[in-house]
């Protein structure tokens, strides 16, 4: 069964690395590439996109539900909404026109830290989606130094959809309030950074650095904290250190059934009325999660980041970290099994992974896969058979290429030696 998120179109241009991109996601939706070329930024307006079409479209619908409410329907009952579906539909819209720009540009910059999403020497980016799950799409267009301009289509069947989900209502002329089913629900994607591993291993001690170098009261000045950490990092820990403080999560591994006793060669657990992470070995050993190797750390961190709102998108980047060759193949898997939950948008360096991610959908572990390459700018499809083929992935194939002629002038000097 295919996720809500799949199919949903993105095309983008001049923003910021990425000169041109147009992708169709899939359950999971895997981009490649080399260093530096967009894949974060690609990521980031793929997390903004998901957040502009399923949290706040549905917002402005069920904000427009209120005012509808409150200015025609005191004293009556949901099926006056029903009543005024035009008028619903109406101000859904005109919502959506004036607050859908600063939304997409805050859910932006929220992971990217800055406010110019333009591509060096170009005067604005433009981005359109379209989500077939809720019949929704939009057209945006950037300009350097200036508001977004957004224009959004909600059809008569996501406002229908928002009525239909309102379970019991109170309007009067003082305000309105809803109780819904959850037919609607608003959803919020998690973003798990790269340097997720900072988390477990630095991050506390970054922060007690910063409070004795600064002192608390510059800490929490805006751009203090921007100097020193990734705003994609600081959502993460957010949502991480609230999932471990909500006692959600004692036994990380566990979660994730034999893989995940398997990446972690153990398991990690929190110690209960506490923050404290532990890693515990397979043969025992327990220490704290800060003292554990590097691969366990980082997938310890990308276990706890798929544990947050789980069922919502996961934009996952570069799951492949400090990973051995073996372990790069289970975190494909891992990704595959989770696919099955919810959707997933996953940047990588690893054309393991790939080509694992390509077996698993030629098996049918994997309903929907969609694979692109991220080079010079542009995203460039790679399609996958039922026989689990990828198209060769040309920054790889000539690394390799390049080994291969020196490994044969290397062995032809040495047959030169010999004679």
């Amino acid at each position: 069964m295919a996720t809500y998120f799949s199919g949903v179109r993105v095309s983008v241009s001049n923003f910021g690395p990425v000169r041109r991109a147009e992708l169709v996601a899939g359950d999971l939706t895997a981009v490649i590439g080399p260093n530096n070329v967009g894949k974060s930024w690609l990521a980031s307006l793929i997390y903004a996109v998901h957040n502009l079409v399923f949290f706040h479209l549905p917002n402005f619908v069920k904000g427009a539900l209120s005012e509808v409410g409150v200015r025609l329907c005191a004293g009556a009952g949901a099926e006056c909404l029903r009543e005024n579906l035009h008028e619903v539909e109406k101000v859904a819209l005109e919502r959506s026109k004036a607050l859908a720009g600063e939304a997409l540009k805050r859910e932006l910059e929220s992971v990217l830290g800055t406010s110019d999403f333009v591509t060096y020497g170009e005067e604005e980016a433009a981005v359109e989606a379209s989500a077939p799950s809720l019949e929704v799409s939009f057209k945006a267009l950037l300009p350097r130094g200036e508001r977004p301009r957004v224009e959004v289509n909600i059809p008569s069947s996501l406002v229908k959809r928002a009525v239909e989900d309102v379970e019991w209502v109170a309007f009067s002329a003082r305000g309105a309030t809803l109780g819904f089913k959850g037919l609607l629900p608003m959803r919020r994607s998690v973003y798990i950074p790269a340097e997720r591993i900072a988390l477990l291993t630095a991050f506390y001690g970054v922060v007690e650095a910063l409070v004795r170098l600064y002192g608390v009261s510059q800490l929490v000045r805006e751009e203090l904290p921007r100097q020193f950490f990734k705003p994609s990092l600081s959502l993460y820990a957010a949502d991480v250190i609230n999932l471990i403080r909500s006692g959600a999560v004692e036994r990380v591994g566990g979660h994730f059934g034999d893989i995940g006793a398997a990446l972690l060669d153990g398991d990690v657990a929190v110690e209960g009325g506490t923050m404290a992470v532990v890693y515990e070995h397979a043969s025992g050993l327990r220490l704290p999660a800060a003292l554990a190797s590097s691969g366990v750390a980082q997938v310890a961190g990308l276990l706890l980041g798929l544990m947050v709102r789980r069922g919502d998108l996961a934009v996952v980047e570069e799951p492949e970290i400090n990973l051995h060759a073996n372990r790069q193949v289970q975190v494909a898997e891992l990704l595959a099994r989770e696919a099955r939950r919810r959707p997933l948008f996953v940047t990588t360096h690893s054309d393991l992974v790939v080509m694992k991610l390509a077996h698993l959908y030629a098996k049918g572990e994997v309903e929907s896969l969609r694979l692109y390459y991220l080079h010079d700018g542009e995203l460039e499809d790679l399609p996958v058979d039922r026989s689990g083929g990828v198209p060769e992935i040309k920054s790889i194939s000539s690394v390799i290429e390049e080994l291969s002629g020196e490994a044969l002038e290397l062995y032809a000097k040495l047959q030169r030696g010999v004679r």
